[in-house]
Order: structure tokens, then sequence, then C-alpha cells
């Protein structure tokens, strides 16, 4: 059995370390009885596509191309009802004929945006929108449910690019969620200063109101104090003049 992402004591693993988001091994022999299958570690990606060169020495019904996920999650077998999600059969017919044994075969998958497609020596052949919980794992030439269903020939050139994982997903949503908790911090804060200025300008506005009042007093006493000065000034002298 060969792990991408550990060895498992074959000499013919390798990763293509030119991409980051990108794993591969070069070739693996399967069994008919499961017993040595290719187990890739997906990184729990959201996005992914995956391709290998495949050539059988037999084929049967229950010939197992690859597995996502548990159990039934995810199920492609070369022969009859040969697509497999979340335990519903999604195609009926097959993927590789028994004229085909013998013969390299290259075949892709690929899921993005929710949408699985399937290609055959460069053609797709099916597609469908679903939606797959990540996985930890995706296994070659066996299922997960019943180890002994696999695959009789081996495959090669075998490449897993992955886009996004769960992981970046996860830390994404939490600085999301970390930003609106900021926006509404900051959102309180202004609404905060926002009170706390309209309340100092209520106060400066009774403030002027109330010297505007006292100015007017002021003018008022102003007023009565000059016009009783000058009736003090005046009178001695219009006294004056009556006395005369």
């Amino acid at each position: 059995m060969q792990k991408i992402g550990s060895f498992f004591g074959k000499p013919n693993f390798k990763f293509n370390t030119k991409e980051a988001n990108t794993k591969s091994v070069e070739y693996h022999k399967c069994n008919l009885n499961g017993s040595d299958p290719l187990i890739i570690d997906t990184e729990e990606s959201t996005q992914w596509s995956y391709s290998a060169i495949y050539q059988f020495n037999s084929i049967t019904p229950l010939t197992q191309l690859f597995n996502y996920g548990e159990g039934l999650t995810l199920l492609i077998r070369a022969g009859r009802d040969a697509i497999w999600y979340d335990k519903v059969c999604i195609f009926e017919g097959e993927l590789i004929s028994n004229s085909e044994i013998n013969i390299p075969i290259e075949i892709k998958i690929l899921y993005k945006n929710n949408n699985l497609s399937f290609y055959k020596n460069g053609n797709k052949i099916w597609n469908k929108n679903l939606l797959l919980t990540p996985s930890k794992f995706i296994y070659i030439g066996r299922t997960r449910h019943h180890t002994i269903e696999g695959m009789d020939g081996f495959v090669k050139n075998v490449t897993y690019e992955y886009g996004q994982t769960q992981s970046t997903t996860n830390e994404l949503m939490d600085r999301d969620i970390q930003l609106m908790e900021n926006q509404k911090l900051i959102f309180n804060q202004m609404n905060i200063m926002n009170e706390t200025l309209l309340s100092k300008n209520k106060r400066l506005e009774m403030e002027i109101m109330e010297l505007k009042a006292m100015n007017l007093k002021l003018m008022d006493l102003l007023q009565k104090q000059v016009i009783e000065t000058t009736a003090y000034i005046i009178e001695p002298f219009i006294n004056d003049e009556e006395t005369v």
C-alpha cells in the first residue's frame, strides 16, 4: 500500500515539489482483491483535480477506479453502475469496457465549485453538480467500505492537485468573523463618540443660551442705570430753572 503523504515501503514513491499544491506518484500496482490500494491524503481540500494513466489486466463490474470519502460518498467503478454518490447510483453506464483491457487510459476527475467532471482520454464524458463534504483520503484500487473489492492493473503518472483546503476555509471564516466583530466594535465606539459630541453640543447650546439671557439682563440693568444716572444729573438743573 502506498499513501501519498507518507512512505509505505515502496521505492517508486515521490512528491512533485515544483508546485506547492501538487502531490504525485509515478507508478503503483493494484490487486484485484483490494489488498494494495493507493491512498492519497486530500488535505481536506474543497477544490481539487485527480489524474492518472490506468491500465487493466481484466475488468469486472466491481473494478474500483476511485473512492472519495466514507463508504459510498463518491465511488467510481469501471463497469456498469459506474458512479455512486451518497449511496445512490447516479450513472448506470460503464466507464471502461472490456475492449480497453491492456490499453493505457488517461482518466481525470475534477471537482470545482460543487461540480464533478469525469474525463477519459481528454474527453469529458460525464459531469454533475454535487456537494462533497471534504474527505481526508482518496482510495485508488479499493473501496473503503469493502476492502476485498480492488482493481487488477496499475496506475502511473498519478497527480493530485488541490486548491483551497477546509482549514484555509475555516481560517477565512474566522478572519471574516473577527473582521465583523472589529467593525461592530468600531461602529459602537463611533456611536459613543457621536453621542458624546451631541451631548457636549447640547450643553454648549444651553450655555450659549444662558449667556445670551444673562447678556440681555445685563443690558437691561445697564439701560436702567444709564436712565437713573441721567435723571440724577439732570434733576438739579430742572429744579434751578423752576426756582428762577
